[in-house]
């Protein structure tokens, strides 16, 4: 009896959940792990014998010969000493740690489908030795606990490459600038507090006049620049430019090269650079630069399985720790960092300008919640989502799937009746008159097109309120029913 209650609960479950599980990856008939430094790789091969694994170890060096030698010696391994000999050697699969950049002409020399591995992750240990680190790889190999990695092409690279240039030179820039102004405080001169000494088109002219002797110190500190020290502020502005051409070359190199290149969308179609970045730049906050970014990193969209996955991997997830069902934690995790800053930065624009819809949703948001980057990170998401659906299907971006586009109907009733189910709301019935406010629907209205925002004395709780009452009909309709 208690064997047949237990079976029908479980069948009760799963109909419940609509039979949503994953399949675990079966244990594979050979794992290899291989423990990358800049000299040498630490390789462990695991094989089946019978009944039996057995383990067999090799050091080699990384030159490109003898790089070719560890892979031939691997396919030895797997093809002699395996009883049965496997018949899914190729295409080789392997476990390798991700050990800076030193991992990548292996992965270039021996080709397959590896695992590449977070080194914290992959043998989190007490006692470290490159053999123990190996073995521990080929096992979680053989296991099947790691997925596939996704192998960036020699294509994909040289975009990178271009963007780590280009921002090396923005870095540059930002120091120079911070050095110009340390310099000029320390004669005294504090007219960096008005703008940046070297982009405002009003500062950096009266720090150039003052290096050169044409400006009357009348209000300004009298000492001026000493004269040793001009060159130096001449050569800091020159070395500026130099940067700041540096970075246009390398974004233009860059654009151009996303733009030449075909890009996979869905179900293996690939398209032309420049008319997937046009249909990027319908998404709202997205310029070019931003699309490049986010094509030289996600490459392709079929990479996720959804959106929540490619809002993770942007860092755009709040929902670090789940338990019990319920977020325990809001902290975002890190993502891609060139993503998430782009992608921030994107919503922190269209937040400000609240020109459409997701400007005005995420500005209700914050109205509601008080929390200016809270509503960022969550119109960076909905911007995200944008995207992956765009590059997904290459079409230009549209808001009528989005919850924040579709305007609720709530019931018409005057502020008075409104105030009888919603106490609290009392308080700002003179000021709602004031501005012409008497039904609900003008307040629906008003807060879908984010024109409360210019009403002053309407703060977090009254957003807060109407929040509520337009998102909970069901319950306002039967207290005002009831009354």
């Amino acid at each position: 009896m208690k064997q047949t209650a237990e079976k029908d609960a479980c069948v009760e479950l799963e109909e419940e959940t609509g039979r949503d599980w994953e399949n675990i990856q079966t244990t594979k008939s050979y794992g290899v792990g291989i423990d990358t430094h800049r000299d040498f790789i630490q390789v462990c091969v695991l094989v089946k014998y019978d009944q039996d694994v057995r383990k067999f170890e090799k050091t080699i060096y990384t030159s490109w010969y003898e790089l070719n030698e560890a892979k031939d010696w691997i396919f030895s391994i797997i093809a002699k000493e395996s009883k049965p000999v496997p018949s899914d050697i190729l295409p080789l699969h392997y476990s390798i740690e991700s050990t800076g950049t030193y991992h990548l002409p292996i992965i270039k020399a021996i080709g397959g489908n590896p695992s590449i591995v977070n080194p914290l992750l992959a043998s989190p240990s007490r006692r470290k030795t490159d053999v123990l680190d190996a073995k521990l790889l080929a096992y979680q190999n053989m296991t099947g606990l790691w997925p596939e990695s996704f192998i960036v092409s020699d294509e994909i690279q040289e975009l990178r490459l271009m963007f780590a240039q280009r921002q090396y030179h923005k870095h540059e820039q930002l120091r120079i600038s911070n050095q110009i102004n340390n310099y000029i405080l320390r004669f005294g001169h504090t007219v960096g507090r008005l703008g940046s000494v070297t982009k405002s088109k009003v500062v950096r002219p009266i720090v150039e006049d003052m290096i050169n002797g044409n400006l009357d110190l009348e209000n300004y500190c009298p000492t001026g620049i000493p004269e040793d020290v001009k060159e130096l502020f001449n050569d800091l502005y020159k070395q500026y430019d130099e940067h700041k051409q540096q970075e246009t070359k390398y974004m233009t190199m860059a654009t151009e090269k996303a733009k030449n290149m075909k890009w996979e969308t869905s179900d293996g179609v690939f398209v032309q650079g420049n008319e997937l970045i046009k249909n990027l730049c319908t998404v709202p906050g997205i310029g070019e630069t931003t699309a490049v970014v986010w094509l030289s990193n996600i490459i392709t969209p079929k990479r996720f399985p959804n959106s929540k996955a490619i809002s993770a991997y942007c860092g755009l997830d709040p929902s670090l720790k789940v338990s019990a069902g319920k977020v325990t934690s809001t902290v975002k995790r890190g993502g891609n960092k060139s993503l998430h800053y782009s992608l921030s930065l994107a919503g922190s624009i269209v937040l400000r300008s609240r020109s459409n819809n997701f400007g005005v949703w995420g500005y209700n948001l914050y109205k509601s919640t008080g929390k200016w980057k809270k509503a960022v990170n969550a119109v960076a998401r909905k911007i995200c989502v944008g995207l992956y659906y765009v590059n997904l299907q290459n079409i230009p971006f549209s808001f009528e799937k989005y919850r924040c586009y579709e305007k609720r109907t709530v019931m018409n009733i005057d502020i008075d009746s409104l105030i009888s189910i919603m106490p609290e709301m009392k308080r700002f019935k003179n000021k709602l008159f004031e501005n012409q406010i008497f039904n609900t629907e003008d307040l629906s209205t008003l807060y879908y097109e984010g024109r409360l925002k210019d009403i002053r004395g309407l703060g977090k709780s009254f957003f807060s309120l109407v929040k509520d009452f337009i998102f909970n009909q069901k319950k306002y309709q039967s207290l005002f029913e009831n009354k």
